[in-house]
């Protein structure tokens, strides 16, 4: 009883049967009130018309005419004079008719009924008044028995009460269906859910109709994928990561244990041996300050420290500092702005570190005697820097994933081509925490262009 289905058929069947209760209730107190009704007009008309034709010829064969009519069928008539001697009567006159018999003696325009409960009482009366030149000459007296309209009245109930528990009977098989159609998929949901929880990210709902549930569908496949692709991304930043550090801590090591040895006699030897020391643990200090930094900034505990700069002056400077590295792979760096002052608060350090991650991805990225093109131009609201380089691009369907954290797009372990996958996301967060944004374009085996947005 715990699943949804039962429940959802439940809820719908209770409020269908409470519906076609009302509904049924209200149907049959309304028929059976216009059918009592109709009982009542037609035996109230019947006396009244007895009564006019009376009026118009109260002798002995008018009366046995009136007698005559209620003959044969289910009412009865009673036609007594003012004093309240029967005149004539249609059928004999029982015990139960007897304390109706008295006459009428004011005269009334409205309808007169003596007795109208027909559920407790045996005979439905009316009086109708013979008038003649404003005398009250009689009193026609109708019954109609009230055992019919019981009957009747309870062939009403049954037949309400048949259609009612035929129509549940149906509608809740209809309704268990449905609600089953319904949870089939939320059950299918919670058992890929439970595959997921598992850590298989594999799974996929198939996916039929256009509604709600169909959305949910998408949306849990979609976070499938997703969690896939972060638990891939991950696996590789990891084995990355193992890689980044195993092979600089193997030289660490590897060397120390010459030195500590004692086997090196050479002392230009010697410290070649503690520079490859010392490069190996810078590169393991920079490799875990991007994470550090990485979480820091996810975290929202990376504060800023603003200042006016003019960024064209700013820019040129951090081009002319990584010329001499270009230099050496030559390639050609050039700086290009037509303006002469532009300013914006940024922080100088964490904008160096973007720029300088840029660059140095444009310089790894593009061959010997490539070119590298650094641009600052106004865009409306904003300050546009662009770096451009004329390497080896990005494949097209790389380009959606660039900024994501841990993803390389050069999946090979050279320790000379590519880094750990944490530079592009860095520079993504420091741009965004200054209130611009970072784009790019690339085409495969032509080149890349960044361009970081600035609010003046």
């Amino acid at each position: 009883m715990r699943k949804i289905s039962y429940k959802l058929g439940l809820m719908l069947i209770s409020l269908f049967i409470i519906l076609m209760v009302t509904i049924g209730h209200v149907f049959d107190t309304i028929y059976v009130h216009f059918y009592v009704e109709h009982i009542e007009d037609e035996l109230y008309f019947r006396g009244l018309s007895h009564a006019n034709v009376l009026a118009e010829y109260l002798d002995q064969q008018t009366l046995h005419h009136v007698a005559m009519m209620e003959e044969g069928v289910e009412t009865a008539v009673v036609v007594v004079n003012s004093k309240g001697n029967i005149l004539i009567s249609s059928n004999c006159v029982v015990a139960d008719q007897k304390k109706y018999l008295q006459p009428i003696t004011t005269i009334h325009l409205t309808k007169k009924f003596e007795e109208s409960d027909w559920k407790t009482h045996p005979y439905i009366v009316t009086k109708s008044p013979i008038i003649k030149n404003d005398e009250i000459l009689g009193t026609v007296i109708m019954f109609s028995p009230t055992t019919p309209i019981q009957q009747e009245v309870n062939e009403i109930h049954l037949a309400v009460t048949i259609f009612a528990m035929s129509a549940i009977m149906i509608s809740s098989f209809i309704i268990l269906l449905f609600s089953k159609q319904i949870t089939q998929p939320l059950i299918r949901i919670k058992r890929m859910s439970q595959q997921v929880a598992k850590g298989n990210y594999c799974v996929q709902l198939p996916v039929k109709g256009n509604d709600e549930i169909t959305d949910l569908t998408n949306a849990i496949n979609s976070m499938a994928s997703e969690l896939l692709r972060y638990e891939t991304t991950r696996n590789e930043f990891l084995s990355n990561i193992s890689h980044e550090l195993k092979t600089p801590l193997m030289y660490i090591k590897g060397y120390a244990d010459l030195l500590l040895q004692d086997r090196i006699r050479n002392p230009e030897e010697r410290n070649n041996y503690l520079t490859i020391i010392s490069e190996e643990t810078l590169r393991v200090q920079h490799l875990v300050k991007d994470l550090m930094d990485l979480t820091k900034y996810r975290e929202g505990k990376i504060f800023l420290n603003k200042k006016k700069i003019n960024i064209v002056t700013f820019i040129k400077k951090i081009v002319y500092r990584t010329q001499y590295e270009m230099e050496k792979k030559r390639i050609t760096c050039q700086f290009n702005s037509n303006l002469q002052e532009v300013s914006s608060m940024i922080d100088p350090e964490r904008m160096e570190q973007v720029l300088m991650n840029l660059l140095e991805n444009a310089k790894t990225y593009t061959a010997e005697n490539g070119e590298i093109s650094v641009r600052v131009y106004e865009g409306g609201t904003s300050i546009i820097i662009e770096i451009e380089d004329n390497g080896i691009g990005i494949p097209e369907d790389e380009l959606p994933r660039i900024w994501e954290r841990f993803y390389r797009v050069e999946k090979s372990r050279s320790r000379n081509y590519g880094g750990t996958g944490l530079g592009l996301p860095i520079a993504k967060e420091i741009i965004e925490l200054h209130g611009g944004h970072i784009d790019l374009s690339s085409v495969e085996n032509q080149g890349t262009i960044f361009r970081i947005h600035l609010p003046i």
